[in-house]
């Protein structure tokens, strides 16, 4: 009886574009990851890092440096209390 011949696939020449685009988008976040850390407003990374620290119950690294007194404005009532109040 007759063989089945095996459809031969055709190859695909743009396989190696998936991996392309995977790198360049990579590429572009990496970049843009790199933009935007070197853009860093010292003044307000320390509020963010404060509120942080806050939210989590530690001490600011603000109050540490400045003798337990808060650089932020307002800031000065301490964390343990801070939440009793509302």
């Amino acid at each position: 009886m007759g063989r089945k011949k095996k459809h031969e696939e055709h190859a695909n020449h743009e396989r190696w574009l998936v991996s392309y685009a995977d790198f360049i988008t990579l590429l572009f976040a990496f970049f843009v990851t790199m933009y935007a850390s070197s853009r860093v407003d010292g003044q307000k990374m320390g509020y963010v890092m404060d509120s942080i620290q806050r939210a989590f119950g530690a001490i600011p690294l603000s109050e540490i440096s400045a003798g337990g007194r808060s650089i932020m404005p307002g800031a000065n009532v301490p964390a343990s209390t801070q939440f009793r109040e509302r």
